[in-house]
């Protein structure tokens, strides 16, 4: 359980696409109780994401577009 004095530790990053707000709003509603967990919206738009593109696109942008939504697992800092 997290306190003022101690951060709260996130272990997962579900990121949705903005195409997809109702799926956003079931994750945030499923994933309330869940600390380790954190909900958020893709914000990337326009010209910056097409630009992200020009690379070879990474398993989250790929799962975002083929699926709305991309789970990332974040390790925690030494």
């Amino acid at each position: 359980r997290a306190s003022a004095s101690q951060p709260r530790l996130i272990r997962y990053l579900i990121v949705v696409s903005r195409t997809q707000p109702r799926l956003y709003e079931h994750l945030v509603r499923n994933f309330a109780a869940d600390p380790q967990t954190q909900v958020i919206l893709d914000r990337r738009v326009g010209e910056r994401r097409q630009a992200d593109r020009r690379r070879r696109p990474s398993t989250v942008e790929e799962d975002l577009d083929r699926l709305g939504v991309a789970i990332v697992r974040l390790d925690p800092i030494p």
